[in-house]
């Protein structure tokens, strides 16, 4: 990826990386950011973009997860009170029960900013532990967030947003890959000096922290792979891990720009960092 690219998306990063930092760590971001020729950018003059971007609340996992999804709402407003749109990138709930749903539903609505842009994206737990076919579980996650598709792609302030989506646990088919690859090209079309925000739940293959160990392997995720590296503009948003935010691993940047962004459940870690999930009262103290 060129230098002045990176310089070009720095001041976007800048007004967003707050909201990725904020799954797991509760200190906020400085807002100046500096590259390699010493020059800076800052917030100091009003941001192009802001969206807060976070995944995997889990709800109906533990006691304590409402709340602190609740407390997550309350720091992404405070943090970033002029939201132009609101992204979840799957996992809302631990089963995907009607139960869940609904707790998410009024802890999200609670908080929402009126203005801000809706993306909710389906992962994994919304399909595997509720007993339910997949296009059933598809059917509830629509009626209970009021998306209208697993996969779409919606234009905010001048700036591509595509939302991928899981078709089953684990399965993104070669037909969405193909239809992503299609945004994309539309996208650079319009304007090839501008980001393109890419959200699905699963992280890419040896991309940020926990992609090393968390990752799908088949012929149309070697397809995704191979499509995004085409497009240099890319900033690639991802949850599912649980892998701690505050690891410089969870920024990549070679062929496009990915990020992770963690959890709001709990931390998961690899082996030798800190195997295993975190102890929740460590969450409760040191994090949110």
């Amino acid at each position: 990826m060129s230098n002045i690219f990176q310089k070009k998306l720095m001041k976007l990063l800048v007004a967003t990386i707050l909201v990725f930092s904020l799954g797991m760590t509760a200190s906020t971001w400085n807002t100046q950011a500096e590259d390699n020729s010493g020059d800076s950018n800052t917030t100091s003059e009003e941001p192009n973009l802001v969206f807060p971007v976070i995944s995997d609340t889990q709800l109906g996992r533990a006691e304590g997860d409402p709340e602190r999804f609740d407390n997550a709402m309350n720091q992404l407003n405070q943090l970033a009170p002029n939201q132009d749109a609101f992204v979840f990138i799957g996992d809302l709930t631990s089963h995907g029960y009607e139960e869940e749903y609904d707790t998410w539903s009024s802890i999200f609505n609670k908080h929402v900013q009126p203005q801000a842009e809706q993306l909710i994206g389906i992962g994994n737990h919304e399909y595997n532990y509720n007993g339910l076919t997949p296009k059933k579980s598809q059917q509830r996650f629509f009626d209970k967030t009021g998306m209208e598709s697993l996969y779409y792609q919606k234009n905010i302030k001048g700036y591509d947003f595509i939302m991928m989506g899981e078709e089953r646990g684990y399965f993104y088919s070669k037909e969405q890959v193909q239809w992503l690859g299609d945004q994309l090209k539309q996208s650079e079309q319009r304007d090839p000096n501008k980001p393109i925000f890419v959200f699905l739940h699963h992280g890419i293959k040896n991309t940020t922290y926990g992609t090393e160990d968390w990752y799908i392997e088949n012929d149309n995720q070697r397809l995704l792979r191979e499509t995004l590296k085409k497009y240099p503009q890319v900033v690639l948003v991802a949850g599912h891990t649980h892998y701690p935010v505050s690891d410089p691993k969870s920024i990549y940047q070679k062929d496009y720009t990915a990020v992770n962004s963690g959890s709001i459940s709990y931390i998961w870690t690899e082996k030798g960092y800190l195997q295993g999930e975190v102890p929740r009262q460590r969450l409760v103290t040191d994090f949110l």
